[in-house]
């Protein structure tokens, strides 16, 4: 099986709105690559879930699945706002677009950082591998849109 291997992530704020393109080294951009984007909406590490720390929301996709779902964490746990922002899928990507009011941010400032793992449906569902990849690295800082 090819681990997935994210060689690129950019998101860009524009009209309320946040893109997302995430990028792939070639040929490992599988159908069963299972993508989570943890946002920092307010840039307290100290608030969030502790896995990233600060992680307020986050955007989980399987790269087959044509659309991205957003959870908010509250309550030591993430809840489902939507499952249905759409997904656009090219041979080594995705890209997706969020509005900002559904990650309760109308600034666009945030701290991100992307895991991608490999789900294993035959274990059953959303059951996956451990994080193969982070971007930025755990151990190094968040990524941030000013």
């Amino acid at each position: 099986m090819v681990s997935p291997d994210l060689i690129s992530a950019s998101m860009e704020v524009a009209v309320d709105t946040l893109s997302v393109n995430v990028r792939f080294a070639p040929g490992t951009r599988t159908g069963n690559a299972w993508i989570t984007l943890y946002f920092d909406t307010d840039q307290n590490p100290s608030t969030g879930e502790g896995i990233t720390p600060g992680g307020d929301y986050r955007a989980e996709t399987f790269t087959g699945a044509g659309f991205v779902g957003i959870t908010r964490y509250q309550n030591a746990g993430f809840s489902l706002i939507t499952d249905q922002v759409p997904l656009n899928i090219s041979a080594d990507g995705m890209d997706f677009r969020i509005p900002l009011s559904m990650i309760g941010n109308g600034s666009g400032r945030m701290n991100f950082r992307f895991a991608v793992q490999t789900s294993l449906p035959t274990f059953g569902p959303g059951t996956s591998t451990p994080v193969l990849d982070w971007m930025p690295d755990l151990g190094k800082s968040p990524a941030t849109v000013q």
